[in-house]
Protein backbone atom coordinates (compact mmCIF):
# COMPACT_ATOMS: atom_id res chain seq x y z
CA UNK A 1 0.00 0.00 0.00
CA UNK A 2 1.05 3.60 -1.13
CA UNK A 3 1.84 5.54 2.07
CA UNK A 4 0.43 8.71 2.91
CA UNK A 5 3.32 11.11 1.87
CA UNK A 6 3.22 8.92 -1.77
CA UNK A 7 -0.32 9.49 -2.18
CA UNK A 8 0.14 13.36 -1.34
CA UNK A 9 3.23 14.44 -3.99
CA UNK A 10 2.07 12.18 -6.41
CA UNK A 11 -1.04 14.95 -6.29
CA UNK A 12 1.41 17.80 -5.57
CA UNK A 13 3.25 16.65 -8.97
CA UNK A 14 0.28 16.43 -11.20
CA UNK A 15 -0.91 19.99 -10.05
CA UNK A 16 2.24 21.40 -11.61
CA UNK A 17 3.32 20.26 -14.99
CA UNK A 18 21.80 34.46 -10.35
CA UNK A 19 18.36 35.75 -9.30
CA UNK A 20 15.98 37.22 -6.91
CA UNK A 21 15.03 35.61 -3.74
CA UNK A 22 11.11 35.57 -2.95
CA UNK A 23 11.40 38.07 -0.09
CA UNK A 24 9.01 41.01 0.39
CA UNK A 25 9.85 44.03 -1.13
CA UNK A 26 11.24 46.82 1.75
CA UNK A 27 8.18 49.57 0.86
CA UNK A 28 5.55 47.04 1.24
CA UNK A 29 3.45 47.78 4.34
CA UNK A 30 1.09 45.46 6.08
CA UNK A 31 -2.08 46.49 7.27
CA UNK A 32 -3.69 46.04 10.73
CA UNK A 33 -7.36 44.55 10.67
CA UNK A 34 -8.92 47.23 13.14
CA UNK A 35 -12.30 48.13 11.30
CA UNK A 36 -12.59 52.02 10.19
CA UNK A 37 -14.41 54.44 7.37
CA UNK A 38 -17.57 52.62 5.66
CA UNK A 39 -19.48 50.41 7.72
CA UNK A 40 -21.00 47.76 5.32
CA UNK A 41 -24.34 46.76 6.04
CA UNK A 42 -24.60 43.60 6.08
CA UNK A 43 -25.44 41.29 9.26
CA UNK A 44 -22.64 41.84 12.12
CA UNK A 45 -22.49 39.72 15.45
CA UNK A 46 -20.13 39.34 18.42
CA UNK A 47 -18.08 36.58 18.96
CA UNK A 48 -20.47 34.95 21.40
CA UNK A 49 -23.71 35.03 18.50
CA UNK A 50 -21.95 32.49 15.99
CA UNK A 51 -24.08 33.95 12.76
CA UNK A 52 -25.54 31.77 9.83
CA UNK A 53 -24.06 32.05 6.52
CA UNK A 54 -25.48 34.43 4.58
CA UNK A 55 -27.38 33.91 1.23
CA UNK A 56 -25.67 35.78 -1.77
CA UNK A 57 -25.63 35.77 -5.87
CA UNK A 58 -22.88 34.79 -8.30
CA UNK A 59 -22.44 38.45 -9.27
CA UNK A 60 -22.06 39.60 -5.14
CA UNK A 61 -18.46 37.41 -5.88
CA UNK A 62 -17.25 38.69 -9.29
CA UNK A 63 -15.34 41.56 -10.12
CA UNK A 64 -17.65 44.51 -10.07
CA UNK A 65 -17.55 48.21 -8.55
CA UNK A 66 -15.87 48.62 -5.10
CA UNK A 67 -15.17 52.03 -3.60
CA UNK A 68 -13.70 52.37 -0.20
CA UNK A 69 -12.82 55.77 1.86
CA UNK A 70 -9.51 56.15 3.19
CA UNK A 71 -7.34 54.94 4.74
CA UNK A 72 -7.94 51.38 3.46
CA UNK A 73 -9.25 48.79 5.46
CA UNK A 74 -8.33 45.24 4.93
CA UNK A 75 -11.99 44.09 7.42
CA UNK A 76 -13.95 46.50 5.01
CA UNK A 77 -12.92 45.25 1.59
CA UNK A 78 -13.52 41.71 3.21
CA UNK A 79 -17.16 42.64 4.05
CA UNK A 80 -17.54 44.90 0.42
CA UNK A 81 -15.89 41.74 -1.63
CA UNK A 82 -17.90 38.82 0.25
CA UNK A 83 -21.26 40.12 1.27
CA UNK A 84 -21.45 37.39 4.22
CA UNK A 85 -22.99 37.46 7.52
CA UNK A 86 -19.71 39.57 9.59
CA UNK A 87 -18.36 37.43 12.83
CA UNK A 88 -15.76 39.15 15.16
CA UNK A 89 -13.41 37.54 16.80
CA UNK A 90 -12.89 37.28 20.05
CA UNK A 91 -9.71 36.14 19.58
CA UNK A 92 -6.67 38.97 19.17
CA UNK A 93 -4.42 36.85 17.19
CA UNK A 94 -7.40 35.71 14.63
CA UNK A 95 -9.22 37.47 12.28
CA UNK A 96 -12.37 38.70 11.53
CA UNK A 97 -14.36 36.89 9.12
CA UNK A 98 -17.35 36.31 6.97
CA UNK A 99 -19.74 33.72 6.98
CA UNK A 100 -21.88 33.19 3.41
CA UNK A 101 -23.62 30.49 0.75
CA UNK A 102 -24.12 31.22 -3.08
CA UNK A 103 -26.71 28.73 -4.14
CA UNK A 104 -26.96 29.64 -7.39
CA UNK A 105 -22.50 29.55 -8.21
CA UNK A 106 -21.45 26.96 -10.31
CA UNK A 107 -18.43 25.32 -7.62
CA UNK A 108 -14.89 25.34 -8.87
CA UNK A 109 -12.86 22.25 -7.90
CA UNK A 110 -9.65 22.29 -6.51
CA UNK A 111 -6.95 19.42 -5.93
CA UNK A 112 -6.73 19.41 -2.17
CA UNK A 113 -2.89 18.20 -0.39
CA UNK A 114 -5.01 14.23 -0.80
CA UNK A 115 -6.90 12.90 -4.28
CA UNK A 116 -9.90 12.32 -2.08
CA UNK A 117 -10.09 15.59 -0.73
CA UNK A 118 -10.99 17.88 -3.21
CA UNK A 119 -12.02 21.17 -2.52
CA UNK A 120 -15.16 22.95 -4.03
CA UNK A 121 -15.19 27.08 -3.93
CA UNK A 122 -18.06 28.00 -3.09
CA UNK A 123 -19.08 24.93 -0.70
CA UNK A 124 -22.82 24.37 -1.10
CA UNK A 125 -23.03 24.31 2.40
CA UNK A 126 -21.29 27.57 2.88
CA UNK A 127 -17.77 29.63 3.18
CA UNK A 128 -15.94 30.71 6.08
CA UNK A 129 -13.44 33.63 4.44
CA UNK A 130 -11.23 35.60 6.57
CA UNK A 131 -8.27 38.48 5.71
CA UNK A 132 -4.84 36.32 5.44
CA UNK A 133 -2.58 39.02 4.20
CA UNK A 134 -2.46 42.96 2.70
CA UNK A 135 0.18 44.79 1.34
CA UNK A 136 0.27 48.43 -0.08
CA UNK A 137 2.81 49.64 -2.48
CA UNK A 138 3.38 52.01 -5.93
CA UNK A 139 3.90 51.05 -9.00
CA UNK A 140 4.34 53.33 -12.08
CA UNK A 141 2.80 56.35 -9.66
CA UNK A 142 0.10 54.41 -8.67
CA UNK A 143 -0.87 53.86 -5.15
CA UNK A 144 -2.12 50.14 -4.81
CA UNK A 145 -3.61 48.11 -1.93
CA UNK A 146 -3.56 44.01 -2.54
CA UNK A 147 -5.56 41.86 -0.53
CA UNK A 148 -5.14 38.03 0.22
CA UNK A 149 -7.92 35.69 1.59
CA UNK A 150 -8.68 32.73 2.84
CA UNK A 151 -11.97 30.76 2.15
CA UNK A 152 -12.68 27.04 3.69
CA UNK A 153 -16.30 25.29 3.65
CA UNK A 154 -18.45 25.41 6.30
CA UNK A 155 -18.41 21.88 7.98
CA UNK A 156 -21.26 21.29 10.61
CA UNK A 157 -20.57 18.36 12.76
CA UNK A 158 -17.90 16.89 10.58
CA UNK A 159 -13.75 17.20 10.92
CA UNK A 160 -12.78 20.13 9.07
CA UNK A 161 -9.46 20.42 10.02
CA UNK A 162 -5.59 19.24 9.53
CA UNK A 163 -1.91 19.59 8.11
CA UNK A 164 -3.73 18.34 4.91
CA UNK A 165 -6.68 20.75 4.95
CA UNK A 166 -6.03 23.78 2.54
CA UNK A 167 -8.02 26.66 1.98
CA UNK A 168 -8.87 28.83 -0.98
CA UNK A 169 -6.90 31.55 -1.81
CA UNK A 170 -8.53 34.65 -3.27
CA UNK A 171 -7.22 38.34 -4.30
CA UNK A 172 -8.14 41.68 -4.70
CA UNK A 173 -6.40 44.66 -5.88
CA UNK A 174 -7.23 48.59 -5.04
CA UNK A 175 -5.95 51.88 -6.73
CA UNK A 176 -6.52 54.80 -4.55
CA UNK A 177 -8.11 57.39 -6.59
CA UNK A 178 -8.79 60.86 -5.48
CA UNK A 179 -8.53 60.07 -2.05
CA UNK A 180 -10.76 56.74 -2.49
CA UNK A 181 -9.95 53.56 -2.88
CA UNK A 182 -11.34 51.67 -6.34
CA UNK A 183 -11.27 48.07 -7.16
CA UNK A 184 -9.57 46.88 -10.05
CA UNK A 185 -8.98 43.19 -9.69
CA UNK A 186 -10.29 40.49 -8.09
CA UNK A 187 -10.81 36.95 -8.01
CA UNK A 188 -12.43 35.09 -5.60
CA UNK A 189 -10.75 32.03 -5.51
CA UNK A 190 -7.46 30.99 -7.01
CA UNK A 191 -5.92 27.69 -5.38
CA UNK A 192 -6.06 25.45 -2.17
CA UNK A 193 -3.18 26.19 -0.42
CA UNK A 194 -2.00 25.94 3.27
CA UNK A 195 -2.78 23.46 5.63
CA UNK A 196 -5.11 23.80 9.13
CA UNK A 197 -7.74 25.40 7.42
CA UNK A 198 -5.79 28.09 6.86
CA UNK A 199 -4.82 29.63 3.12
CA UNK A 200 -0.66 29.81 2.75
CA UNK A 201 -0.03 33.73 1.11
CA UNK A 202 2.46 34.75 -1.37
CA UNK A 203 5.28 37.57 -0.90
CA UNK A 204 5.85 39.98 -2.73
CA UNK A 205 8.43 39.91 -5.88
CA UNK A 206 9.89 42.27 -8.67
CA UNK A 207 10.69 41.47 -11.90
CA UNK A 208 12.18 44.24 -14.61
CA UNK A 209 9.77 46.84 -12.37
CA UNK A 210 6.73 44.99 -11.93
CA UNK A 211 5.32 43.83 -9.08
CA UNK A 212 4.50 39.96 -8.91
CA UNK A 213 3.42 37.86 -5.99
CA UNK A 214 5.37 34.42 -5.19
CA UNK A 215 3.68 31.43 -3.02
CA UNK A 216 5.70 28.79 -1.83
CA UNK A 217 3.48 25.86 -0.24
CA UNK A 218 4.47 23.34 0.97
CA UNK A 219 3.40 19.80 3.26
CA UNK A 220 4.53 16.82 4.64
CA UNK A 221 4.05 14.05 7.43
CA UNK A 222 4.64 15.19 11.03
CA UNK A 223 8.47 15.20 11.33
CA UNK A 224 9.05 13.98 7.65
CA UNK A 225 10.57 16.31 5.31
CA UNK A 226 8.54 19.00 3.28
CA UNK A 227 9.09 19.61 -0.70
CA UNK A 228 7.68 22.66 -1.90
CA UNK A 229 6.46 24.43 -5.05
CA UNK A 230 6.39 27.98 -6.06
CA UNK A 231 3.65 29.41 -7.75
CA UNK A 232 4.01 33.02 -9.62
CA UNK A 233 0.91 35.44 -9.94
CA UNK A 234 -0.01 39.05 -11.33
CA UNK A 235 -2.92 40.98 -11.18
CA UNK A 236 -4.10 41.56 -14.96
CA UNK A 237 -7.11 42.96 -16.07
CA UNK A 238 -9.60 43.04 -13.37
CA UNK A 239 -8.61 39.62 -12.00
CA UNK A 240 -5.34 37.78 -10.22
CA UNK A 241 -3.49 35.12 -12.58
CA UNK A 242 -1.28 32.55 -11.95
CA UNK A 243 1.85 33.22 -14.54
CA UNK A 244 4.16 29.40 -13.59
CA UNK A 245 4.83 26.83 -11.31
CA UNK A 246 7.92 25.30 -9.97
CA UNK A 247 7.73 22.14 -9.16
CA UNK A 248 9.81 20.22 -6.00
CA UNK A 249 11.18 24.10 -5.54
CA UNK A 250 12.01 23.63 -2.14
CA UNK A 251 13.41 21.24 0.68
CA UNK A 252 12.57 21.26 4.63
CA UNK A 253 12.30 19.61 7.54
CA UNK A 254 15.94 17.79 6.52
CA UNK A 255 19.51 17.99 7.07
CA UNK A 256 19.74 18.90 3.40
CA UNK A 257 18.05 22.23 1.86
CA UNK A 258 16.65 23.08 -1.40
CA UNK A 259 15.42 26.61 -2.63
CA UNK A 260 14.78 28.57 -5.92
CA UNK A 261 15.30 31.76 -6.83
CA UNK A 262 13.75 33.70 -9.93
CA UNK A 263 15.53 36.42 -12.44
CA UNK A 264 13.78 38.45 -15.33
CA UNK A 265 15.44 38.29 -18.62
CA UNK A 266 14.62 39.67 -21.86
CA UNK A 267 14.30 36.93 -24.89
CA UNK A 268 16.06 37.83 -28.31
CA UNK A 269 13.06 39.59 -29.63
CA UNK A 270 11.93 41.39 -26.77
CA UNK A 271 9.30 38.79 -24.75
CA UNK A 272 9.49 38.42 -20.89
CA UNK A 273 11.71 35.24 -20.05
CA UNK A 274 11.48 34.08 -16.67
CA UNK A 275 14.64 31.99 -15.22
CA UNK A 276 13.69 29.93 -12.25
CA UNK A 277 17.12 28.38 -10.53
CA UNK A 278 16.72 25.42 -7.66
CA UNK A 279 19.53 25.23 -6.03
CA UNK A 280 20.15 22.30 -3.18
CA UNK A 281 22.10 19.49 -1.45
CA UNK A 282 22.27 15.81 -1.40
CA UNK A 283 24.14 12.50 0.24
CA UNK A 284 23.82 8.91 -0.38
CA UNK A 285 20.95 8.39 1.63
CA UNK A 286 18.62 11.73 0.23
CA UNK A 287 17.29 8.88 -2.55
CA UNK A 288 16.02 6.28 -0.17
CA UNK A 289 15.02 9.01 2.63
CA UNK A 290 12.82 10.98 -0.09
CA UNK A 291 11.44 7.66 -2.07
CA UNK A 292 8.02 7.90 -1.05
CA UNK A 293 8.02 11.56 -2.82
CA UNK A 294 8.10 10.27 -6.06
CA UNK A 295 9.93 12.61 -7.28
CA UNK A 296 9.99 13.42 -11.20
CA UNK A 297 12.08 15.56 -13.21
CA UNK A 298 15.37 15.37 -13.57
CA UNK A 299 16.22 14.22 -9.93
CA UNK A 300 16.66 10.27 -10.34
CA UNK A 301 19.59 11.41 -12.05
CA UNK A 302 20.96 13.80 -9.82
CA UNK A 303 20.68 11.14 -7.12
CA UNK A 304 22.43 8.34 -9.23
CA UNK A 305 25.47 10.63 -9.21
CA UNK A 306 27.67 9.89 -5.84
CA UNK A 307 30.59 11.65 -6.77
CA UNK A 308 28.58 15.21 -6.44
CA UNK A 309 26.31 16.34 -3.74
CA UNK A 310 25.52 19.84 -4.80
CA UNK A 311 23.28 20.68 -8.10
CA UNK A 312 21.48 23.22 -9.55
CA UNK A 313 18.17 23.39 -11.62
CA UNK A 314 17.66 25.62 -14.27
CA UNK A 315 13.95 26.37 -15.96
CA UNK A 316 13.70 28.72 -18.63
CA UNK A 317 9.82 29.63 -18.72
CA UNK A 318 8.99 32.27 -21.85
CA UNK A 319 6.04 34.26 -22.00
CA UNK A 320 3.01 32.93 -24.28
CA UNK A 321 -0.20 34.59 -24.16
CA UNK A 322 -1.63 34.53 -21.03
CA UNK A 323 1.36 32.83 -19.28
CA UNK A 324 4.58 31.63 -18.95
CA UNK A 325 5.53 28.41 -20.50
CA UNK A 326 8.69 25.89 -19.66
CA UNK A 327 10.94 26.17 -22.43
CA UNK A 328 13.85 23.82 -21.39
CA UNK A 329 14.80 22.54 -17.91
CA UNK A 330 19.34 22.34 -17.56
CA UNK A 331 20.82 20.60 -14.70
CA UNK A 332 24.20 21.62 -13.17
CA UNK A 333 26.16 18.86 -10.56
CA UNK A 334 28.91 20.06 -8.57
CA UNK A 335 30.91 18.79 -5.46
CA UNK A 336 31.23 20.26 -2.17
CA UNK A 337 32.72 18.83 0.83
CA UNK A 338 29.92 18.93 3.27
Amino acid sequence: MKSLYHIFFLLLLSACSGGQSPRPVPEQKEYSRDIRGEAPSQISTSADEIAEPLEITPADVTFRTVSIADPFDPDTALRRLYPGAFQENSFPDRANYVLWKCPGCDPSVFPGWLPEEPRYFPDPQGMETEVARSFRYTEQGKELAAVFFSSHEIRYGEPGSGRFFCAVMGAALFEKRNERWELVAFHPGNDCTGTYGEARTPDTLRLNGKMKFILEDVNGGAGAPYIGRYTLYDFGKQTFRKLLTVPEGSLGNYRHQWLTTFNFIQGETGEPVIVAATTGTYDEQTASDLADYNLGGPFGDIFGQKEYNSFVITRTYRYRGSEYKLEKQATDLSFKKL
